[in-house]
């Protein structure tokens, strides 16, 4: 589809619909800050010295995963490449968990730097761009430095630089997703001056893929949300339709028929570009799905779930150096990603969840153990007594 088709959509009301949504997450959140900064009283912070190799032994382990996943995308034949799928979905929350808990370490023991952090970080990073991880590097590495900057002493210059690194290694990833997915078509970019919209020519080559990522991209994605209002504006709301996203928490293992979640495809055929693009995955945004299952009393009904549940979490975050603030960190390359499906937004933070939560547990325990050793060495203590 040319660009200049989705151009009509531009001021549509499903960009209105878009910029009301962000605008009350957006106030909800300010207002749970403020809240926050009046109730919450100073927050304590204690070294941690006895879990060494708590933290050890999951690096090693992350690491191991990490180039294995690697190896089956290469080596697997397409007979057994469907084994590492499951291992594709387990690794990247457990990396971001493993990254985010290494810098919170460094932080509550007063390190400055850390040779370690450094190396896993370049481990993972290469290791997701190479099994073609999408935006989600690039996504994670903006986590990893607005993560940094919240546990550290936050300025003017701090927030320039970190700006200046978060774009430049944007346009980097996005590149680099570009040319990894698609290398002929990439390169064919690059030496020729022929490109499939107007907008490729005034744009520098190092930008091409940014920018039509960013923009055609979003700009379409708003068309075919505007092509949902429209198609089912008239539709009646149902009550018992409105609980729709709980089949996708139910895991494929006890659901082996459980439908595709994305249903991108079904949407390209539906309503963005019909009799054209059969591999093509249309997005109609978080707001799609609940308007076709509702109207807008389905949209209302469903994105308030939505947004106290958001809330909810964002008050967790209230206690910067806490467990709990980390690993919503952890899950926030995948919370932010708004050009879902609904379903699989709920069920992708779901799941996620509960991917990091055995990682929660031990390392909750693993800080407190100082309690728990003196309990046990009390215990012992009393035995020997008798």
């Amino acid at each position: 589809m040319a660009f200049s088709e989705v151009l009509v959509s531009i001021g549509s009301d499903a960009e209105r619909y878009v910029a009301a949504f962000g605008c009350v997450t957006l106030a909800t959140h300010i207002l749970l800050v403020f809240v926050i900064k009046i109730k919450i009283k100073a927050e304590k912070k204690i070294r941690i010295k006895d879990n060494q190799f708590i933290y050890n032994f999951f690096i090693f382990f992350i690491i191991i995963l990490t180039f294995v996943n690697v190896y089956c995308f290469y080596n697997l034949p397409n007979t057994l490449a469907i084994m590492s799928v499951p291992l594709r979905h387990l690794l990247p929350p457990l990396q971001a968990f493993m990254l985010l808990l290494l810098i919170r370490k460094t932080f509550i023991n007063g390190e400055r730097f850390s040779l370690l952090i450094v190396l896993f970080f370049c481990i993972i990073f290469i290791g997701m761009f190479a099994v073609h991880e999408g935006k989600t590097p690039v996504l994670l590495f903006t986590i990893v430095i607005l993560y940094w900057m919240k546990l550290t002493r936050i300025t003017i210059k701090k927030i320039f630089v970190c700006s200046f690194i978060i774009t430049l290694v944007g346009i980097t990833g996005l590149q680099l997703i570009s040319v990894m997915r698609a290398p002929e078509g990439s390169v064919k970019m690059f030496i020729s001056e022929s490109g499939t919209t107007q907008i490729k020519k005034n744009i520098p080559l190092l930008l091409r893929a940014p920018a039509l990522k960013l923009l055609y991209r979003q700009t379409d994605t708003i068309h075919c949300l505007n092509k949902v209002l429209n198609v089912h504006s008239e539709d009646v709301f149902v009550l018992s339709e409105q609980f729709f996203w709980l089949k996708g928490l139910v895991p494929r293992i006890i659901w082996p028929e459980k439908p595709n979640l994305s249903e991108g495809q079904v949407y390209t055929q539906k309503y963005c570009r019909p009799n054209n693009h059969l591999n093509h995955y249309s997005s109609i945004t978080l707001l799609g799905q609940p308007f076709i299952k509702g109207g807008n009393t389905g949209l209302f009904l469903n994105l308030g779930f939505l947004i106290f549940g958001l809330t909810g979490i964002t008050w967790l975050t209230r206690e910067r150096f806490s467990l709990s603030a980390l690993s919503v960190a952890a899950l926030s390359p995948w919370l932010v990603d708004m050009d879902q499906n609904f379903i699989l937004y709920i069920a992708n933070a779901t799941k996620f969840f509960l991917i990091i939560l055995p990682l929660i547990i031990i390392v909750g325990l693993s800080e407190k153990n100082k309690h728990i050793w003196r309990f046990i060495n009390l215990l012992n203590l009393r035995e020997k007594t008798k």
